[in-house]
């Protein structure tokens, strides 16, 4: 038996550096989305594994406009959270400590390496240090629509690894329908006798 899985994005930001235009192959699924894939190797989790970098069109659209539409909320929430800063008045004054949380609060933890942020005391005041990373979201643009996946296969061809690895959504959801209340049916116990014939 062989094992197909994907890698997280932390450890495998640097695969996503390769261009679209050198992916050795390119197809279109059941529901015809262009799907691309490089293979190459790695050593991750001190073993050696085949890499299949996927691309999948749909999918990078996608997330563009998710990622987009997400910043733009960050940036909102953050900006509120700077105008509230330092007001006068009734209630409890925020802390520096309190100040951050609130900061990692309002950004979704996806995407919490892609900004830098921090809250200043300076003279009885805070301020509010907040940044996107420019680089950082470079690179998190470029693994847009992509999933790396690894195998300890090493003679199955591409597609074929990629497209056994996007069968789990099948198997997942067969797992879910096996474990539906539903379907767990109570009998009461069975009696058989067995007759001879005469």
């Amino acid at each position: 038996m062989h094992i197909v899985g994907s890698l997280p994005y932390p450890i495998v930001k640097e695969l996503f550096s390769f261009p679209l235009s050198e992916y050795e192959e390119k197809w279109k699924s059941n529901n015809d989305t262009t799907i691309k894939a490089h293979r190459t190797s790695g050593t991750y989790y001190g073993e050696d594994f085949t890499i299949v970098i996927k691309y999948n069109e749909k999918t990078a659209k996608k997330q563009r406009k998710e990622w987009e539409r997400h910043k733009e909320k960050i940036f909102k929430e953050v900006e509120k959270l700077r105008k509230s800063l330092n007001r006068k008045g009734r209630g409890r004054k925020m802390t520096a400590k309190g100040l951050t949380n609130r900061i990692v609060d309002s950004i979704y933890k996806q995407y919490r390496g892609l900004f830098d942020y921090s809250a200043i005391e300076k003279d009885g005041k805070l301020d509010l240090k907040f940044e996107l990373l420019e680089n950082e979201e470079k690179i998190y643009r470029s693994s847009m629509g992509k999933t790396v996946i690894f195998t300890d296969d090493k003679i199955t061809p591409t597609r074929e690894i990629v497209e056994i690895y996007s069968s789990r959504n099948q198997i997942e959801d067969d797992y879910k329908w096996l474990k539906n209340k539903l379907l767990i049916l109570s009998f009461r116990s069975l009696y058989i006798q067995i007759v001879p014939n005469h």
